[in-house]
């Protein structure tokens, strides 16, 4: 059985699986065809919006199309346009809800990307939300 990968350059490792009876030979060659090792970080997130609820604020923004996509993080700011604190990061899915969302404050958000070799994206357009008080 054999599994075949773009190749084009280096680097490439090949690595030999089982015994002299039983084997497969894997051969992964120019993995930066798949963003690793890359010097470039993902697009920023786009279509962010944010929804003010009972005691949280949803948070939902477009999946980013990148084949070496690892995660997303959420920063947040009492002040519009600035002084951003990390809220969550590791995120795998578009979507984050903000429970500790002070009822009656307004927050604004933006997320990033970033990709396997550690390149972050620069800020989503910003959205903001305002959690409402539980009836």
């Amino acid at each position: 059985m054999y599994l075949t990968l773009p190749v084009s350059k280096s680097p490439s490792i090949a690595v030999l699986i089982g015994d002299l009876s039983k084997y497969f030979i894997l051969t992964v060659a120019d993995l930066s065809a798949y963003g690793t090792g890359d010097g470039t970080p993902p697009a920023a997130p786009t279509g962010l919006i944010a929804t003010g609820t009972t005691g949280s604020v949803l948070l939902d923004w477009d999946d980013n199309a990148e084949l070496d996509l690892v995660s997303y993080t959420v920063y947040r700011s009492t002040t519009m346009g600035s002084a951003y604190s990390q809220l969550a990061s590791g995120l795998t899915s578009s979507d984050y809800t903000d429970y500790t969302a002070v009822f009656g404050t307004t927050y604004y958000y933006v997320v990033t990307a970033t990709d396997i070799a550690a390149n972050e994206s620069t800020d989503s357009s910003e959205a903001n939300g305002t959690p409402s008080e539980a009836a």
